[in-house]
């Protein structure tokens, strides 16, 4: 489904089977597997803390798919957290005094943790 959101984003329109078959060729010329490259499943490999953030305004990667990551990360020390009307662009500005107050502390306690 995100493919097909992407493509939609992209023209602008919805045409089934456009954005796949348009990443099928990129892959064959680039030789990279890009059909066969799922974040969502990726994430289900992810054995370390993760701290993720997301914008709430995001277009280029809805909110809903940053969360199907964040759920399918089977470790049990993660955390989520929604930057209110943050884009893909304004993120960092937007979430810079949470990097300060949550994130660096966080990471400098997993730092210390066996």
């Amino acid at each position: 489904q995100i493919i097909e959101d992407y493509g939609k984003r992209m023209i602008g329109v919805n045409i089934p089977g456009l954005a796949p078959y348009a990443l099928k060729k990129a892959s064959e010329i680039a030789g990279f597997p890009g059909l066969e490259i799922s974040p969502a499943e990726r994430a289900k490999e992810i054995n370390q803390p993760v701290y993720v953030m997301h914008g709430d305004k995001d277009k280029n990667i809805n909110i809903k798919y940053g969360k199907l990551n964040y759920d399918n990360i089977p470790h049990p020390n993660k955390v989520w957290y929604v930057v209110e009307g943050a884009d893909h662009y304004n993120l960092p500005s937007l979430g810079a005094k949470h990097v300060e107050e949550k994130v660096i502390p966080w990471v400098i306690k997993q730092m210390h943790q066996p």
